[in-house]
C-alpha cells in the first residue's frame, strides 16, 4: 500500500486506522521476507548442506519420535569394570561399572584354576597344616566359536524277500522344503536371516562361506531364497489375513529397484508396500510387491478391510480412505518431520520461527501420549479426551492464523500444507485409545529393508522382489512377536513340508512364540 506523505488524513480516528493498516502489511511484509530468506537457505543447504540427518544438538529437546529416541546414549551390554571417580566434598570415591552379566542360556566352560599341591600347605612360622577349601571366586568371559557346517547323511536300508524276490522296501525320504536341493532347513534359515535379518548380500555370504571350505554361489543361494519363498507362501497369506482382520492396521511403502521388469526400463523403481497390525497377542507385518505406487495398489490390498488405516499423506491412500467402513489416520512423525527439516536449515536461527512453534505443539501432542504409555485403550482415549482434544483445537487456530503468513514454497510452507490438508486424518487418532499418534511401527518394520536395499541395491527379477518380500514378511513379524527369526525360519522349513492336514495357524509366529504353554 502506497502512501501519500503529503496528503495524510486530517482525521485522528482515519489517521490511526492508516497507521495500524500500514503497521499489519509491515509484519505481513516480515513473514514473507523470512519464508523467503527460509527458501533461499534451504537450497543453498540442500545444494551445499551436509547429506547425512543432523539436527542441532541444542534442538534435540524439542523432539520425542522414535527416531530421536534410538539416538539416546545407553549403557552397553557389557561396561566396563574401569573404576569411575565421583565427586563427594571433601574426597574422591571410586566407584566400579556394573556390567550386565552373561545370559543363562549361554553354555558354560569351567576351568578350574587351583593352587599347586605346595602352595596348598600353610607356611606361616613353619606351621605346615594343610590348608581348608572355604569357598571360590568365580568370573566369566564371553568368547566364540566360528560357526560350522555339518551334512546330514540318510541312509536308508533296502529290503526285499530272499524266496519271492519280488519288490523292495525301503523308508520313504525325509521331506524337505527344497526337495532337489543338498540345503537343510538350518542352512536356509541362516542364508535368509543373514540378507533379510542382518542385511548381509548373497556375495559377501559366497565368501564367508568359502573361507570355510564350503563353494556356496550367490546364484544357488539366490534360487533357494525364491524356492523357500514358495514354501512360505501360506505362513504369508496368514499373516495378511490376520493383519487385516482389524480394526487398526498401518501402512507404508518404498521403492525398490527390479533390474528386469517387463515393460519398464532397467533398474527402474517398482515398490514395497508393507501393512502392519500393531497388536499386544499377535502382531502381524506383511511386505507386498508391486512394480507401481499407484492409488490401484492399496485398493486392492484393503479391498475387503473394514477399520482404521493409519498412513503418510500420499495421495494414493484417498480413494481407500473414501469408502464405506473405513476411517483414514494420519501420521503425526511425518507432518513434525516437515518442520524439523525446516529447523536443520535455519540452524542458530530456528528459535521463535513458525517451524519452532509447530515442532513445540507436536511435542505436547506426542506429552500425553508419553503420560499415556502404560494405559490400557480405555484410559488412553479418555485421557487424549481431556488433552489432546483442546490442543488440537488449539493448533487448528494456531494453523489458520500462521498459514496466509508464510511463503508456500518454503520448508515451512509445506509443512504448514502438509498439516492443513491432512488435518482430517491427523486428528483421527483420538478417535480409538488403541490408535497410534503415528505410524512409527509400520515404518520401524520397513527400516530393515530399506538398510538391507543399501547393501543389495537390487533385485534382479520380480520373482527375486516377491520372493523378498515374503521372507521379510516372516523375519519382520517373527521379530515383532519377540522370536528369534532363525528359529522361527527353521521351524517353518522343517514342519511344512512335513504337514499334510495341520491348521496354518499352527505355524502363526504368535502360536510358535507359546508353543511351550501349549
Amino acid at each position: 500500500m502506497e502512501i501519500d506523505k503529503n496528503n495524510l488524513p486530517q482525521d485522528p480516528a482515519e489517521l490511526r486506522g492508516l497507521l495500524l493498516k500500514s503497521l499489519q502489511e509491515i509484519e505481513l511484509l516480515k513473514w514473507r521476507l523470512r519464508g523467503a530468506e527460509e527458501e533461499a537457505a534451504a537450497a543453498r543447504y540442500r545444494q551445499f548442506g551436509r547429506k547425512a540427518d543432523f539436527i542441532d544438538p541444542k534442538m534435540v529437546s524439542l523432539f520425542n519420535e522414535a527416531e530421536g529416541e534410538a539416538t539416546k546414549d545407553a549403557p552397553s551390554d557389557l561396561e566396563s569394570d574401569e573404576p569411575k571417580e565421583i565427586d563427594i566434598p571433601g574426597h574422591k570415591r571410586k566407584k566400579r561399572g556394573k556390567r550386565k552379566p552373561i545370559p543363562e542360556h549361554i553354555a558354560r566352560v569351567e576351568h578350574v584354576h587351583d593352587l599347586s599341591a605346595e602352595d596348598k600347605v600353610c607356611k606361616t612360622l613353619g606351621c605346615g597344616c594343610e590348608l581348608k577349601r572355604i569357598g571360590e571366586e568365580v568370573s566369566e568371559n564371553l568368547d566364540y566359536i566360528p560357526a560350522k557346517l555339518i551334512a546330514h547323511r540318510h541312509i536308508r536300508p533296502k529290503y526285499s524277500c530272499p524266496m519271492c524276490q519280488e519288490g523292495v522296501r525301503i523308508a520313504p525320504k525325509p521331506a524337505q522344503p527344497l526337495p532337489k536341493s543338498m540345503a537343510a532347513p538350518g542352512l536356509l534359515a541362516h542364508i535368509a536371516v543373514s540378507k533379510y535379518t542382518d542385511s548381509l548380500p548373497l556375495h559377501r555370504l559366497e565368501a564367508i562361506f568359502k573361507r570355510i571350505g564350503v563353494d556356496l554361489s550367490r546364484t544357488t543361494m539366490a534360487r533357494w531364497m525364491i524356492g523357500i519363498s514358495d514354501v512360505l507362501d501360506p505362513v504369508v497369506k496368514g499373516l495378511m489375513a490376520k493383519a487385516l482382520d482389524g480394526p487398526i492396521v498401518q501402512s507404508d511403502e518404498t521403492t525398490i529397484q527390479v533390474l528386469k521388469q517387463p515393460g519398464k526400463a532397467v533398474g527402474s523403481d517398482c515398490y514395497m508396500w508393507v501393512v502392519a497390525r500393531r497388536d499386544l497377542v499377535a502382531p502381524a507385518i506383511v511386505f507386498n510387491f508391486d512394480p507401481s505406487r499407484s492409488k490401484a495398489v492399496p485398493i486392492d490390498i484393503f479391498k475387503n478391510y473394514k477399520g482404521f488405516i493409519q498412513a503418510d499423506g500420499y495421495s494414493g491412500y484417498d480413494a481407500v480412505g473414501k469408502r464405506e467402513g473405513i476411517i483414514r489416520v494420519g501420521c503425526w512423525a511425518h507432518a513434525r518431520r516437515k518442520f524439523t527439516d525446516a529447523l536443520k536449515i535455519a540452524g542458530d536461527k530456528a528459535d521463535g520461527t513458525i517451524a519452532f512453534a509447530a515442532v513445540n505443539w507436536i511435542k505436547a501432542l506426542y506429552k500425553v501420549e508419553h503420560d499415556a504409555e502404560n494405559m490400557d485403550a480405555a484410559a488412553r482415549y479418555l485421557l487424549r479426551q481431556e488433552k489432546s482434544v483442546p490442543l488440537l483445537k488449539d493448533i487448528r487456530d494456531w494453523l489458520d492464523n500462521v498459514l496466509p503468513e508464510v511463503v508456500k514454497s518454503s520448508p515451512t510452507g509445506k509443512g504448514l500444507a502438509y498439516m492443513n490438508n491432512e488435518w482430517e486424518y491427523l486428528q483421527n487418532y483420538v478417535l480409538d485409545g488403541a490408535i497410534d499418534i503415528d505410524n512409527n511401527f509400520a515404518e520401524r518394520a520397513i527400516r530393515p529393508f530399506a538398510i538391507g536395499r543399501r547393501n543389495w541395491m537390487f533385485a534382479d527379477t520380480p520373482a527375486g522382489a516377491q520372493a523378498s518380500a515374503r521372507i521379510y514378511s516372516i523375519v519382520e513379524s517373527a521379530k515383532a512377536n519377540g522370536i528369534d527369526p532363525y528359529e522361527y525360519l527353521k521351524f517353518l522349513l522343517t514342519e511344512i513340508p512335513r504337514t499334510t492336514t495341520a491348521s496354518i495357524d499352527r505355524f502363526m509366529p504368535w502360536n510358535f512364540a507359546n508353543r511351550h504353554l501349549n
